[in-house]
């Protein structure tokens, strides 16, 4: 295991810096992730799971049961629904190495898809989540926003320790690294509300790291998230709980219920 980190290691220092910073793997920055179980669009105006026996999650093997809607990436091992570090309630997914599948391999799980406000409502959509990777040098772990057909937002928390966004169609070092073995919340924001323009703004542990001013080159709807790992785990794992999509529109039951406060500008969507 140590001469495999060392190879790897010293592959990501070899990067070539050409305007964007991109993962040491094979990677399409653009590619989305694909859902198997092909349940289609499910009326939500705001998606929340923190994977509670609640929701319908039960611990042990995600793939064994899991709540209508939802897809799981992955086979005997992982992911799992875990109370051994939850960051809220008592449960959480956990995602670490799937040995019975090659690296590479997508192991997580793919939410729902929800139902969009109309199209001259939508202003700001935001997913946030908490993360917790327990060490670098293992797995990168992926985190999507994305239509049915083409991808929205993605963060990579890159095994070296940094996290990457998509942005002018590739992956961009923000600059900003993850911290292990602790819990911290990522937020994206998608911002509708200006004037014949689209901002995303990527947070991570309360810290603006990334803002990206014009992001028409990515699919201005998003209905599903994912979570994800590339299975390049050694020993690590990755945590993640207290997820929530919001999409709030003027009137729902959902915004009045995370108290967003409504701007009065508006952008109609393309």
């Amino acid at each position: 295991m140590q001469g495999s980190n060392a190879t790897r290691l010293a592959a990501a220092c070899a990067l070539v810096f050409c305007g964007s910073l991109a993962s040491a793997r094979e990677d399409d920055p653009l590619r989305i992730l694909g859902d198997p179980s092909n349940n289609g669009i499910r009326d939500f105006a705001m998606l929340m799971s923190g994977f509670e026996q609640s929701e319908g999650w039960n611990l042990g093997l995600a793939n064994a049961s899991p709540p209508t809607g939802w897809s799981v990436l992955g086979a005997t091992h992982s992911p799992i629904v875990s109370n051994l570090n939850p960051w809220v309630g008592a449960q959480h997914l956990r995602i670490d190495k799937e040995t019975s599948l090659n690296v590479g391999h997508d192991i997580g799980v793919v939410s729902p898809h929800i139902t969009l406000p109309d199209q001259d409502e939508l202003e700001i959509l935001t997913l946030k989540m908490g993360v917790y990777i327990e060490r670098k040098g293992g797995a990168d772990y992926d985190v999507f926003l994305q239509s049915s057909t083409a991808l929205a937002a993605r963060v990579k928390f890159d095994f070296t320790g940094r996290i990457l966004v998509v942005d002018d169609l590739a992956f961009r070092d923000t600059g900003a690294e993850w911290t292990p073995g602790q819990w911290k919340q990522l937020r994206i924001e998608l911002d509708y509300t200006g004037s014949g323009q689209a901002i995303a703004r990527y947070y991570y542990g309360g810290a603006l790291i990334w803002t990206d001013n014009n992001r028409f080159d990515l699919v201005d709807d998003p209905t599903q998230f994912g979570i994800v790992s590339d299975n390049f785990n050694m020993t690590d794992f990755g945590d993640f709980d207290g997820v929530m999509l919001m999409v709030p529109s003027p009137g729902s039951i959902a915004t009045a219920m995370v108290g967003v406060a409504l701007v009065s500008t508006r952008r109609r969507r393309r």
